[in-house]
């Protein structure tokens, strides 16, 4: 149980998917809520999609903070890291036609995104991808939620959530390179 922190809300998605001249709100805000309570999604290895649909924000596992929302995600980092990025999917379906979707963070994970790419309205059929990065990673062990309102929980179309593989640092693949180039030259010396 001493590996069990407080958990993290980190990521409250609040997709007021309104007419395009209002702008919808993704809200991601710092709630403590045992990671064992409710039925959290795993996330339990990186570059794995994982297709969840969304659930009553008055389920058991909720945070509070999210009881004003439609439809909520609930998951718990298990891939034995912090996760740095987020990819969050969805298709948009006829219910939201025509409406928008902007972001915003509102504590100190995870402190960017690129919704503010996602332009236009939305068209049943189009694919909208947003990734959460930036700031303080979710430590491993640490849940995390997403909420959102303007569309009822029975409209909200099914998510994807993918924690992207890391590529590997610079100073990685310099080494990696110079020590091929190095077996390379010891291997010719050792032949000739």
């Amino acid at each position: 149980m001493r590996y069990l922190a407080p958990a993290l809300v980190l990521l409250v998605l609040v997709c007021t998917f309104s007419g395009p001249a209002a702008a919808d709100d993704i809200h991601v805000i710092f709630d403590p809520v045992p990671p064992t309570v409710g039925s959290l999604n795993l996330i339990q290895q990186v570059g794995t999609p994982y297709l969840v649909n969304w659930v009553s924000c008055d389920s058991n596992g909720v945070p509070s903070s999210l009881s004003g929302q439609q439809a909520c995600l609930l998951f718990l980092n298990e891939t034995g890291a912090p996760i740095k990025d987020l990819n969050f999917t969805f298709t948009a379906n006829q219910a939201l036609s025509g409406q928008t979707i902007a972001c915003d963070s509102i504590d100190s994970f995870l402190t960017s995104n690129t919704c503010d790419s996602v332009s236009g309205t939305l068209q049943p059929g189009r694919t909208v991808s947003v990734d959460f990065f930036g700031g303080q990673s979710i430590p491993n062990y640490f849940a995390f939620f997403f909420g959102e309102s303007g569309v009822s929980l029975d409209n909200a179309p099914p998510v994807t959530i993918t924690v992207p593989t890391p590529e590997p640092g610079s100073i990685g693949l310099l080494l990696a390179g110079l020590s091929v180039v190095a077996f390379t030259f010891l291997r010719k010396s050792a032949t000739a």
